[in-house]
């Protein structure tokens, strides 16, 4: 029989220490509470795989050298963090092919100086909590049909009108006020609840609080997490994208083009489905409760810092009864890399050993300060890294929600190795302000003329310079045309 191991010894003292100032049952139901008979745990891989990190980097180094040979008046001796961070969504065999090919691939050359500016508005700072009741109370209106006018007089006699702004990193981003406050329960009673976009005054979208009321009743009014009480309602991809006419247009441009770093190397992306769900010309269009979910707010704060995230594993039948027309959706935890201290802000090298000192474990270790951890508040027992939860939704708004969640994985991903929150400040807030973003610029700039130059030069349906933009289009352009 083999020796016991000096965390096998460590638990042992531990549980004898406690044994010898509780009863027995006290013990008992610690233990079940702390070690249940189902534990939902499944195994996690890697966001950093050891066994394919040195090819990785490898395979990185060698494509930047080629962009380097290919382009003049380009350098990329320190390519950016999170150009590197990006470029190790893809597999093995990806970048393989990106490194062996004769030619750059001008789709992934392009979509990295979008990868700053999409990280940089993603992030952003989670809205202070406000009291659940006036949103439940929207559930309890919805449900009775009361009337405008009496719901008015209630939401004003409860006290529920007040103001405050959404604190944001971007400065861009500062006027974004946090609406749904602004005008108290009104922003609900003047909803037509018939109609599926939100309120739009000055091409600005109101937050739709009858949607975070269903999403609150979905997720039966606690956190999927810790299942605590009076949680913070959360969007999946931040309201801000996709809130204002102002906007949208940055965004839509941004996603589009680094859609090769977010997707499953596996899966295709539906492009109507993006634009219906993400990057419509119409504000708001997320504003939905398949973009939601409820958090404990510490969990929502460090979210919104990158320091942990949600991977959808797909629809499942474990865990809590499913209601009906809803599909369930199985999401793993994951804590984050978390950056050494002193290389928050630095650059990432290309070599094993320097890239790996660049990092200090993951968020998450009780032991590590300051503390970025959690437990179970019924059992003390601390959320890992694995660990399983569930979240439901109509079966009709499955697959957005999904596309939300694996956008969602990405950015967080790439934002954590690129050095988190705190890094944030460093990142540009357009592609033409990333490092050899001048190239980006020019490039971007003539592939617009090209497009619409032809477009111009379309006499009639059918017409030679029609078939011929046509062909340059599908042949040449590197991204599609803005809406």
């Amino acid at each position: 029989m083999a020796p016991p191991t000096p965390q096998e010894i460590e638990l042992e003292s531990a549980f004898r220490q406690f044994a010898g100032r509780s009863d027995p049952i006290t013990q008992h139901n610690t233990a079940t509470l702390y070690f249940p008979a189902e534990k939902r745990w499944q195994q996690p891989v890697d966001i950093l795989p050891a066994d394919e990190l040195e090819i990785k980097l490898s395979l990185i180094k060698r494509f930047f050298e080629k962009c380097e040979d290919e382009f003049d008046d380009v350098d990329l001796s320190e390519p950016p963090r999170h150009w590197i961070a990006a470029m190790l969504q893809f597999d093995i065999a990806k970048l393989q092919h990106l490194t062996d090919s004769p030619f750059v691939d001008m789709a992934v050359w392009i979509g990295l100086p979008a990868i700053g500016p999409l990280i940089k508005k993603c992030l952003a700072k989670p809205v202070t909590a406000k009291e659940p009741e006036a949103t439940r109370s929207a559930i309890s209106s919805h449900a009775s049909g009361i009337s405008r006018q009496t719901s008015k007089r209630r939401a004003t006699s409860a006290g529920t009108k007040t103001s405050s702004k959404r604190s944001r990193v971007a400065s861009e981003n500062d006027d974004d006020l946090d609406e749904e406050d602004a005008e108290g329960g009104d922003d609900i009673d003047d909803h037509d609840y018939r109609s599926s976009s939100p309120r739009i005054k000055a091409g600005t979208a109101k937050r739709d609080r009858r949607e975070k009321a269903k999403r609150l009743e979905l997720d039966e009014f606690r956190c999927i997490v810790c299942e605590t009480d009076s949680p913070a309602v959360c969007h999946i991809v931040p309201f801000c994208v996709n809130s204002s006419k102002a906007h949208i247009g940055d965004w839509q441009e941004w996603l589009r083009l680094s859609v090769g770093f977010w997707k499953e190397s596996s899966s295709s992306i539906d492009g109507g489905l993006l634009k219906r769900s993400f990057t419509s010309s119409e504000p708001g269009t997320s504003d939905k409760q398949w973009n939601m979910v409820c958090l404990n707010h510490q969990l929502h704060t460090w979210w919104g810092q990158a320091r942990w995230g949600f991977k959808c594993l797909g629809t499942t039948d474990e865990g809590p009864a499913r209601k009906a027309g809803h599909a369930k959706l199985k999401l793993q935890f994951h804590w984050m890399p978390r950056r050494a201290t002193d290389r928050k802000v630095a650059t990432l090298g290309l070599t094993l050993a320097d890239f790996k000192s660049a990092f200090d474990g993951n968020w998450g270790d009780p032991k590590r300060k300051p503390l970025v951890c959690l437990t179970y508040p019924g059992t003390g027992r601390l959320i890992e890294t694995g660990d399983i939860f569930y979240v439901q939704v109509p079966t009709s708004d499955l697959p957005k929600m999904e596309l939300a969640f694996q956008i969602q994985w990405a950015v967080l991903k790439i934002a954590a190795i690129a050095g988190g929150a705190e890094a944030l400040e460093y990142l540009p807030d357009r592609p033409e302000d990333d490092k050899n973003g001048q190239f980006y610029a020019a490039i971007m700039r003539q592939a617009r003329e090209e497009w619409y130059g032809s477009r111009d030069a379309m006499a009639a349906p059918g017409s030679s310079a029609q078939q011929r933009a046509t062909d340059n289009t599908e042949s040449t352009s590197p991204v599609s045309p803005p809406d």
